[in-house]
């Protein structure tokens, strides 16, 4: 979730707080007699807070800077963000509530940006309100306030960025294209995502081609490079060149995270049809630590275990990556993981998480 930019919080050096939460203690005396009366410490406190996933205490900033500022762009933002967390966040039977709160207070504070000359502000509070009108299936919205962001921002490339990523995950080609002439080719992020459009519609030749440009972003241990692997593999995959695929699997990648560099050898070896390589692979992945692997990851070793027949190792994968309350691709292969387990305790507690009267959450 974007941040607002606090203003100088007195003498206090918020950007300079130690990352450990803890810490904050150190700073509670400092700040006790000024947090009471003054817009700027809260906002400041509201960010810290919600930075160490302290949704509570940000709350309680956010709603104070509020009460001193009520005609405050920012004071509205940090409440949009506050809600926008706790949506994501917290309890499912809030969800719906939350989302809706968060809606009213990013509308209201674009308002209150535009009259109160604040332009910086604007780009980021429509990015948010478009998160949301997305993960409620709202792609009009969507990609009306994405549209917007890009068009009201200084330097549009980074909003140009998160819009065509959505875009892109939508399918929107003809969107993406429209807004990647916003991008600045000289950020990674930009160039990365202007390849994906380009791979849309692309001959058997330009294909490969745009695939030897993905896998010059594996030397790297971003996250951009754990995704162009992916792609890489699936373009080979389609194009049934294997050894085109594996190029994505390199010895870095092994040795800096195997639970990814086994679970792309698993998929790849079982649509080459070397089953038994792709059984040991997918064991290995499963061996290996999946810390910090995404959702996306997740899924797809629990599609390659589910291909294997081997639905009681899916679950678990699938449990982790599910996001309750929201009806998409990874809750239906979970309800189907489930149903061919006989788990009606899981296959219950989804189905009473998607009939929460809360929408998806952002």
């Amino acid at each position: 979730i974007p941040r607002p930019a606090p203003g100088p919080v007195s003498n206090l050096k918020f950007g300079q707080l130690p990352s450990n939460h803890g810490a904050l203690a150190e700073y509670t005396a400092a700040i006790e007699d000024q947090n009471v009366a003054n817009e700027e410490v809260n906002l400041a406190l509201t960010q810290r807070s919600l930075d160490w996933n302290m949704n509570e205490e940000a709350e309680v900033a956010a709603r104070r800077a509020l009460s001193l500022a009520p005609e405050s762009a920012h004071a509205h933002f940090s409440m949009g963000m506050v809600s926008h967390r706790c949506a994501t966040d917290g309890a499912p039977e809030q969800r719906k509530q939350r989302i809706q709160d968060a809606i009213e207070f990013y509308t209201k504070a674009v308002t209150l940006a535009e009259h109160d000359s604040f332009p910086g502000l604007i780009p980021e509070v429509l990015i948010n309100r478009a998160r949301i009108h997305g993960a409620l299936g709202k792609h009009d919205l969507a990609k009306q306030d994405f549209e917007r962001a890009v068009e009201k921002a200084e330097q549009p490339s980074a909003y140009a960025e998160t819009a065509v990523r959505y875009l892109i995950h939508e399918e929107d080609f003809d969107g993406a294209i429209q807004l990647a002439s916003s991008f600045d080719l000289n950020r990674e992020e930009a160039r990365f995502l202007r390849i994906l459009i380009d791979i849309e519609g692309a001959e058997e030749p330009d294909k490969r081609q745009l695939c030897e440009e993905l896998l010059s972003f594996t030397v790297s241990d971003s996250q951009i490079a754990i995704e162009a692997r992916y792609h890489c593999a699936q373009i080979g995959i389609d194009l049934k060149d294997y050894s085109l695929a594996k190029r994505s699997i390199t010895s870095n990648l092994k040795d800096g995270t195997p639970f990814c560099a086994h679970t792309l050898s698993a998929w790849i070896l079982q649509e080459e049809g070397e089953n038994e390589s792709a059984v040991e692979h997918a064991d290995s992945a499963l061996d290996s630590s999946a810390k910090g692997a995404g959702r996306q990851e997740l899924m797809l070793l629990a599609t390659v275990l589910m291909r294997q027949e081997r639905p009681e190792k899916a679950l678990p994968l699938l449990q982790r990556a599910y996001q309750p309350g929201i009806l998409n691709e990874c809750t239906r292969r979970l309800v189907s993981c489930a149903h061919r387990l006989q788990r009606h305790d899981v296959l219950m507690r989804v189905c009473s998480e998607l009939r929460c009267p809360s929408g998806k959450p952002a």
